[in-house]
């Protein structure tokens, strides 16, 4: 789009991981953190997760990135911010660090579960439905195979087709729950 060759940027940078760090580091700098209201430390925590959830399926490329310490503005800001967060809880810097990486590394491995779902589908054309019909005659012989397990509940009992942005926030907050009990926080 800019009109120069993929080589030309290697005269700016200094190799392919110097370039995903500015990328990562610029894609974070879409974060409103502003708009992130001051509050409790758990509906705080739980809102920067759900603006990075949306973030990283904007960029679906982003939540594979950020695996090391990025140094960047951007991840300095972030960084900052979800510290500011958990301060005044009493914790030590590494207990901070426990809170504030768990919660954010939950929502990373939460949107990689969806990305690759969605990447499953693109793949094989199928969408959750089409993909569940033609398991069936195999799910079958599973369950006739292994009567009343929790296969079979998971199968006969689970809900179908649930909603992701209900599951994500419902299991945040499990993931917050222990964390708010671990620490001895009521909220």
């Amino acid at each position: 789009r800019i009109g120069r060759s993929a080589m030309s940027l290697y005269r700016h940078i200094d190799g392919k991981e110097d370039l995903t760090e500015l990328m990562y580091d610029t894609a974070l700098g879409e974060l409103d953190l502003d708009a992130i209201p001051p509050g409790n430390w758990r509906g705080r925590l739980a809102q920067l997760c759900a603006e990075l959830r949306t973030l990283y399926l904007k960029h679906p490329w982003l939540s594979r990135l950020g695996q090391r310490p990025a140094l960047g503005p951007n991840s300095l800001r972030q960084l900052e911010f979800a510290f500011g967060i958990v301060d005044g809880l009493g914790l030590e810097i590494d207990g901070m660090l426990d809170v504030a990486s768990t919660a954010l590394q939950f929502t990373q491995g939460f949107v990689q579960g969806e990305l690759s779902r969605a990447e499953a589908q693109t793949r094989t054309g199928m969408d959750d439905a089409a993909w569940r019909e033609y398991l069936t005659p195999y799910i079958q012989q599973l369950l006739e195979q292994n009567p009343g397990g929790y296969f079979q509940r998971i199968i006969l009992d689970a809900e179908d087709f649930p909603d992701p942005d209900a599951v994500f926030e419902r299991r945040l907050g499990m993931v917050l729950d222990g964390i708010a009990v671990r620490i001895g926080q009521a909220g």
